[in-house]
């Protein structure tokens, strides 16, 4: 049974999200919550395998929240679930530890395929996600003056 912590400011979202997973039998919503304060002291008590986080949360970002949840318990899965689909919104959820990234427009099926691959230790993007980090990817190759030129450091100093 993956048991999954769901944190997002809205209670339409939540709610959705808890009836969709709970469908599938070998998940178990163990809390669904509002705020990082909540989601931090919840994931403490209850020990989930997977927090699915929105990145927008009042207060204390998702981010934020992500960075301390991880900093006390690293055996956590993070998640992200977010409307926001900017790739330094992406790389900072990646860089404070979240395992993956999905967007709200996604379907509910990239979202239980994300939550099993984080689960099993591998990273996660949705297509969205994906196409939009291979595009930062291009543009910043671009911008390099490389020209799609691989750098290859001189190892023989």
């Amino acid at each position: 049974m993956i048991r999954i912590i769901l944190v997002d400011d809205h209670t339409i979202v939540r709610e959705a999200l808890r009836t969709m997973l709970e469908q599938d039998k070998g998940i178990e919503v163990v809390a669904a919550l509002g705020d990082g304060e909540t989601a931090l002291r919840m994931a403490e008590e209850l020990g989930p395998d997977v927090v699915v986080m929105d990145v927008g949360l009042p207060g204390q970002s998702g981010i934020e929240t992500t960075r301390r949840l991880l900093a006390k318990c690293p055996q956590i899965k993070v998640l992200a679930l977010s409307s926001y689909l900017d790739r330094r919104i992406v790389q900072q959820m990646l860089d404070v530890g979240a395992s993956g990234y999905i967007a709200k427009s996604a379907a509910s099926a990239e979202l239980k395929q994300g939550i099993c691959n984080v689960l099993a230790g591998r990273s996660y993007l949705c297509s969205e996600v994906a196409a939009l980090v291979a595009d930062g990817l291009r543009d910043h190759r671009s911008a390099g003056g490389q020209h799609g030129q691989v750098h290859r450091p001189n190892l023989a100093a």
